[in-house]
């Protein structure tokens, strides 16, 4: 157990906890509010460890006060009010929960307003809700500040069962979104996709799209500015009828023109490509039509290719479009097609 709550320490600190680990954290924080001896011996002796190796940490001392040693990074951020002022850096917040007093460091952590937290709050102290939209199907959901979002196939949105439009709020997106934020928000509009945060501006319209298993996340905006980071570093602005693309392996951002009649083509049930990787499109029409495709030339998968159809059209007849565009062709055995 001693080395399953050290992990959980440094996944915290890395800022790559999941939902399910978070939980799990919070349990152990929960028995130290109940005095665990036994548990405080071993988080007693974790906290020793991790101090000796790191000085420069936020930690609990014996008497239960809060201690912040100065902080090799100059980036380190401290104050509510730097952040306020749009300062950047890599926030890094290490809590460790002392032995000697059972203080749960979480009610310190929802009192300060580090950006990089926000949703850790969310998680505990309000349900989050979770919409999915399964392969072949999309999902419309309206939030409470009459912001409306398009989920397209695979994909799934969370946010805070106390949405408000009077404050900042957060929800997560993991596939890909049509966001069409309210007008009447007062409070800033943040859409956190892997390591990337996206802030939008009341009545702005756009298109996330970051699916885990492609490499590149697409930015594609048709109404308003969009303000977008990632690992927390500010990326260039992205404004109406532009679009911004990550290669999520080596950081390479490429920004240009968008077709704002295109931008979430897919909602209108439009399969619209342009000069994409053959194997991103063929991902992009399982998760649609709910198949499997397989590309019997390894070699065609890096084969960028420009195309567009109509979804309604069917499987078949829209992997035949590509196999013309490709001089391929197309075989079909059950669910399961073949581009030889």
């Amino acid at each position: 157990m001693e080395d399953r709550i050290e992990y959980l320490l440094r996944q915290y600190e890395k800022n790559n906890c999941s939902r399910e680990e978070l939980e799990e954290l919070f349990s152990y924080i929960d028995r130290l509010r109940n005095n665990d001896q036994p548990l405080k011996k071993m988080v007693k002796h974790i906290y020793e460890d991790i101090k000796k190796n790191h000085p420069s940490f936020i930690y609990v001392d014996e008497d239960g006060k809060l201690v912040l040693t100065e902080p090799e990074d100059t980036h380190f951020i401290t104050e509510k009010n730097t952040i306020a002022k749009g300062a950047r850096g890599k926030l890094l917040v290490v809590v460790i929960i002392s032995c000697f007093t059972g203080l749960v460091f979480l009610g310190w952590l929802i009192k300060t307003n580090f950006s990089t937290d926000t949703f850790l709050k969310k998680q505990v102290g309000e349900v989050l809700i979770k919409k999915f939209s399964n392969r072949a199907e999309q999902t419309l959901v309206s939030l409470s500040d009459s912001s409306m979002v398009w989920l397209n196939s695979a994909s799934s949105l969370q946010y805070s069962d106390h949405f408000s439009k009077d404050k900042t709020e957060e929800v997560m997106l993991s596939g890909e979104g049509l966001f069409k934020i309210s007008d009447t928000r007062s409070g800033a509009f943040l859409i956190r996709s892997d390591n990337t945060v996206v802030t939008a501006l009341p009545g702005s319209k756009f298109d996330l799209k970051n699916y885990p298993e492609e490499r590149t996340i697409v930015l594609a905006v048709a109404e308003g500015l969009i303000k977008i980071s990632r690992f927390e570093k500010l990326l260039p602005t992205v404004s109406a009828g532009q679009m911004l693309i990550i290669n999520k392996s080596d950081g390479q951002i490429t920004q240009g023109g968008a077709d704002i009649e295109m931008i979430a083509a897919w909602q209108q049930g439009k399969m619209f490509y342009k000069e994409q990787r053959l194997i991103d499109i063929i991902r992009d029409m399982e998760r649609v039509y709910n198949i499997g495709i397989t590309l019997t030339r390894h070699e065609l998968e890096n084969k960028i290719i420009t195309a567009t159809f109509k979804r309604d059209i069917g499987p078949r007849a829209a992997l035949e479009t590509i196999c013309k565009v490709i001089g391929s062709q197309l075989d079909e055995d059950g669910r399961r097609f073949l581009i030889l």
